[in-house]
C-alpha cells in the first residue's frame, strides 16, 4: 500500500498531464484509505485546482466516509496559501 501512496503522491505533485495518471493509480486502488484520499486533494491543492479537491471532499461524502479533519486542512491550507498571495503575504511569514 505505501508503494501506490508514493506513486499517488509523486504523480499528483507532477503535470497536469500526470494528473489523470494519479487518478488511474487512485481508481484501481483496491482500497482507499485515508492517507490516499488526502494525497489526491492536497495534489490538487497543490496545483492550484481547488474545484477538483473541493469535488473529491464531496466524494468523500458522498461514498458514505466520515469527512475527517485531516482531509479538510490539506483543503484549508491551499486556501490559506491562495488568500494570502492575493492579499499580498499578509498571512504567512
Amino acid at each position: 500500500m505505501r508503494a501506490l501512496h508514493s506513486l499517488v503522491g509523486s504523480t499528483v505533485n507532477a503535470l497536469c498531464k500526470e494528473l489523470c495518471l494519479a487518478h488511474k493509480v487512485f481508481d484501481d486502488m483496491p482500497h482507499i484509505d485515508t492517507v490516499s484520499w488526502n494525497t489526491m486533494i492536497a495534489g490538487h491543492v497543490n496545483y492550484g485546482d481547488f474545484e477538483a479537491a473541493w469535488k473529491i471532499l464531496r466524494t468523500i461524502k458522498d461514498v458514505g466516509l466520515i469527512l475527517m479533519v485531516i482531509h479538510l486542512e490539506a483543503y484549508l491550507r491551499g486556501l490559506l496559501v491562495l488568500f494570502d498571495m492575493i492579499l499580498g503575504n499578509k498571512f504567512i511569514p
